[in-house]
């Protein structure tokens, strides 16, 4: 296709008489509205920065950055605090289980493998039971 037909060709000629430039490309008038929007960006935030060396995407970094300092202090107070929770759950549940060497989750774990012992308990039950009845109803073999 020529550069001359199609959609592309007329977006040029388009181009051309709207800007009155002979030499006018494909996309100069985006690039000219990105420039625009740029540039008044920068200066909106000169402006509201007072600094003259702004560029676009400093508020968004200075942000950043507060927003992970703020993160990594609060994941240090939670650390602090969630070491703190275990020491007083382990404390707790020393003197509800009357035994010094319990630990956080212990009665848990005990529990669950109570119930997991009692699933095996009750899972060989029923296969014992279907054994039994499948054997009661097969025919003897008679030899």
């Amino acid at each position: 296709m020529s550069e001359e037909g199609g959609l592309k060709g007329f977006a040029n000629k388009l181009g051309k008489k709207v800007t009155g430039k002979d030499d006018y490309q494909f996309g100069d008038i985006s690039k000219k509205a990105a420039n625009v929007v740029k540039e008044g960006a920068t200066q909106l935030g000169k402006e509201i920065t007072g600094d003259e060396n702004y560029q676009v995407g400093d508020l968004t970094k200075k942000a950043a950055d507060v927003v992970a300092k703020e993160a990594a202090e609060l994941a240090e107070i939670a650390a602090k605090d969630s070491k703190k929770l275990k020491e007083a759950a382990d404390a707790a549940g020393k003197i509800i289980t009357e035994d010094e060497d319990y630990e956080f989750g212990d009665v848990t774990k005990k529990v669950a493998g109570k119930i997991a012992e009692t699933a095996v308990n009750d899972a060989k039950k029923v296969a014992e039971y279907l054994d039994e009845a499948t054997k009661a109803q097969l025919p003897k073999n008679e030899e």
